[in-house]
């Protein structure tokens, strides 16, 4: 999603040349390998490989990720009516899922830390990368009326076309020295890479300040972002990006177009007409956050931190996950793009988590009661479809682009010998610690997420929606890491103090 701001710089021309924003997608990678021929794998990793062999391991094991994403800044010059110029920067993450049980080689095995060696593991690959693409329309422009009327306003007359866009994409890796970015390159610099990026799309533009850009899009890289190692690593990825611009008002002759348009069957929808073609306004509500997934069941997730017992003296043991409630608070923007369908995007803020309780039995008659209580802040961007069976009642369905904030833990455990209490001593709490400090893991910070709801407009101002979403795993996968994600469903009032 692109949300482009146009200056214009004379009040009676056509709108300025240049726009800002900001810009995300969801991609399918594929990940290729090369042996560079001219460096070999660490001695000091002991892998008992060869460059080639450790080559066949990864190419058996390396499978597709999905959903890769990318989000940031974006820049945009108008050349002329026909081509524009777009850059920026951005955060795109690329991956693959390892599946360990094609690996036939131990010592890979343990390098890789894996505890089961039928998991599969994420590996996530990070790319802060400036664009440097040509956008170019195809053909002419055709006229549409969003209230189907004979006669549009500069608000309700759209102009759509198709385009092409290409370009490179130069970035480099911001991946530190996280193991399962990859072997082949341990311990080694990244470098500057390029990708080639093309796509092609459908703009929809009207004389009024907003606008609508939906592109199917694909990348391959061209230069390795470790360009040193040993072996060298190429994403590939096709995925969609939408664009959703504001541009200040501006007077301009209409563009001569020879094509036959459908305005001539344009009627008048009293209905949709007099329905705003654009809000923005305040979100505001609470959710319920559900936390599921494998580790739920696992007994001994909650034997970490500090504790004064060992694994081995548990004998049976408890353990319970539950809900959490916490408010979210941010922007709505809504653009109605057609008489029954709207594009609804705006950033928020949530907080998501769960809350953890367990007993543990020891094989000395003690009991351990452990307490956790974690809290995820997150930074949320819809981006989904409205459909609007009446005037009055819409639902929607999308996607949720999250990036973590911050995290906190409270920790609280307490030893208990028969039904007397220990000493004050054996009682420990902590406060606000990080949960990678509890854990040993940290939380992905760049999830996404499906958005399914529905909702109600009370009056001009006021609207209200419930909504249930499916986010990705908190954890990233595999390693022994805790298989848990959140499910919320959030109850959210609208008071819009911006309407076009």
């Amino acid at each position: 999603m692109t949300v482009l701001i146009h200056q214009g710089f004379s009040q009676g021309g056509p709108i300025g040349n240049f726009s800002i924003g900001i810009t995300g997608s969801v991609e399918y990678f594929i990940r290729t390998l090369q042996d560079a021929e001219r460096f070999n794998l660490d001695t000091t990793l002991n892998l008992t490989l060869t460059d080639e062999q450790y080559l066949e391991q990864r190419n058996a094991a390396d499978g597709p990720y999905f959903p890769g994403k990318s989000f940031g800044l974006l820049f945009d010059y108008r050349v002329n009516s026909r081509f524009n110029l777009e850059s920026g920067v951005r955060l795109v993450e690329a991956g693959t899922a390892v599946e360990a049980s094609n690996f036939s080689d131990f010592s890979l095995i343990q390098r890789f830390g894996i505890e089961n060696q039928n998991e599969t593991v994420i590996s996530k690959y990070h790319i802060l990368e400036i664009p440097l693409i040509v956008r170019q329309r195809l053909g002419r422009s055709n006229k549409f009326d969003l209230a189907r009327r004979k006669t549009g306003s500069s608000l309700t007359n759209m102009f759509r076309h198709f385009f092409v866009s290409y370009g490179l994409g130069i970035g480099m890796p911001v991946n530190g020295r996280q193991l399962y970015n990859g072997i082949e390159y341990d311990n080694i610099t990244g470098n500057m890479g390029i990708a080639a990026v093309g796509g092609i799309g459908f703009h929809m533009n009207t004389r009024s300040p907003f606008f609508m850009n939906i592109r199917a899009h694909g990348r391959t890289t061209l230069l390795s972002y470790y360009e040193y190692a040993p072996i060298k690593t190429y994403f590939h990825g096709i995925g969609a990006e939408i664009k959703l611009g504001y541009r200040f008002p501006y007077e301009a002759k209409e563009e001569k177009n020879r094509k036959p348009t459908d305005c001539a069957s344009f009627t008048n929808a009293p209905d949709v007409s007099s329905r705003p073609k654009m809000v923005f306004g305040l979100k505001y509500g609470a959710q319920a956050n559900f936390i599921a997934g494998n580790s739920t069941k696992d007994q001994l997730v909650g034997f970490k931190g500090v504790l004064p017992a060992d694994e081995w003296q548990v004998e049976t043991a408890t353990n319970q996950f539950s809900t959490i409630y916490s408010p979210h608070l941010g922007f709505h923007f809504e653009y109605l793009f057609h008489p029954y369908f709207s594009f609804g995007a705006g950033p928020n803020f949530n907080v998501r988590g769960y809350k953890a309780n367990h007993t543990y039995f020891l094989n000395d008659d003690r009991t351990l009661k452990t307490r956790q209580r974690v809290y995820l802040n997150y930074i949320d961007l819809p981006l989904k479809i409205m459909v609007y069976p009446t005037s009055t009642y819409f639902v929607n369905m999308g996607l949720v682009l999250s990036m973590q904030a911050s995290n906190r833990l409270i920790d609280y455990h307490q030893v208990y010998d028969g039904l007397q209490n220990y000493p004050l001593e054996n009682t420990y709490r902590a406060e606000k610690i990080k949960v990678k400090d509890y854990y040993g893991e940290s939380p992905d910070g760049f999830i996404a997420g499906f958005e399914i709801g529905g909702g109600a407009h009370i009056d001009d101002l006021f609207s209200v929606s419930a909504q249930l979403t499916l986010y990705e795993g908190i954890f990233q996968k595999g390693n022994g890491r805790p298989e848990l994600w959140n499910t919320t469903l959030s109850v959210s009032a609208y008071y819009f103090f911006l309407k076009r």
